[in-house]
């Protein structure tokens, strides 16, 4: 009879601790996007902030310092361009 060595898990590159400890703003106004993108992030290990729209980013941006911000191109209010 065969025997199989038990299943292990392989290890991804998006699974682990890639932005441990940065900060990211969010600055998109689908909620579905604001969702996927947060997700990853705290997988990362990351720490995210979501902004609706340009002119909430604006205001975040004055109160907290931030390594990168996703930043969507076309949004009400202040948009990415």
């Amino acid at each position: 009879m065969v025997q199989y060595a038990p299943f292990a898990e392989p290890e991804y590159w998006w699974k682990g601790n890639l932005a441990k400890g940065l900060r990211f703003l969010i600055v998109e106004d689908n909620l579905i996007n604001q969702k996927v993108i947060s997700k990853t992030l705290e997988i990362w290990e990351g720490i995210a902030d979501v902004a609706n729209n340009g002119l909430e980013a604006l205001a975040k941006t004055a109160e907290k310092r931030f390594d990168l911000i996703f930043m969507d191109i076309h949004m009400p209010a202040l948009d990415g361009f």
